[in-house]
């Protein structure tokens, strides 16, 4: 489904900044089925499709090759200015059908997310990005929080941190389940 490869894209996903036309995804080398899913998903589209194994992390980064692809999401992501702090929902999805919604939450949950004792918790530096998840979970009849960490520290090692905005809801089914699982 296309809204949870939104999803996940809002997540862990970037547009390629330079004259190159690609967007990627990232992944913990824990996530084979999510890649998996990604990748199947544009390769059946005819997209080459390229993995990249982190020699120092636990990542993979997934890159999709196609001129097509990246004209279209730097149209649906117009505002995102290459930075984890400019991510948000594009707009068709804040008006998609409920079932949509939910397979976008899906994937932005697989990517942004993480389960706790009876509930999901998403995690973003965007506020934009929050309220619209916020929003999309009220959409569907899905209580939903917004909490603020201030994660200030004037320490060396922590001088690129930011704020940080959280969204709390209850577990739904529609979402399914998280990375942590």
């Amino acid at each position: 489904d296309w809204y949870k490869i939104f999803g996940i894209f809002t997540g862990d996903g970037w547009i390629r900044k330079n004259e190159r036309p690609m967007i990627g995804f990232a992944f913990h080398e824990s996530e084979k089925e999510n890649l998996n899913f990604v990748k199947n998903k544009f390769e059946q589209i005819g997209c080459e499709v390229s993995e990249n194994h982190s020699k120092t992390r636990k990542l993979i980064q997934l890159s999709v090759n196609s001129k097509p692809v990246y004209l279209l999401f730097k149209k649906l992501y117009d505002e995102y200015e290459f930075t984890s702090a400019t991510k948000y929902v594009p707009d068709f999805v804040l008006s998609a059908s409920e079932e949509n919604v939910a397979s976008f939450l899906e994937g932005y949950c697989a990517a942004d997310g993480h389960e706790d004792e009876n509930k999901f918790r998403f995690t973003t530096v965007s506020r934009k990005l929050a309220d619209q998840v916020r929003f999309l979970c009220w959409r569907i009849n899905i209580p939903a929080s917004l909490g603020i960490d201030n994660r200030i520290d004037k320490r060396e090692e922590f001088k690129n941190t930011q704020t940080c905005y959280y969204v709390t809801i209850p577990q739904d089914e529609r979402i399914g389940k998280t990375k942590a699982k």
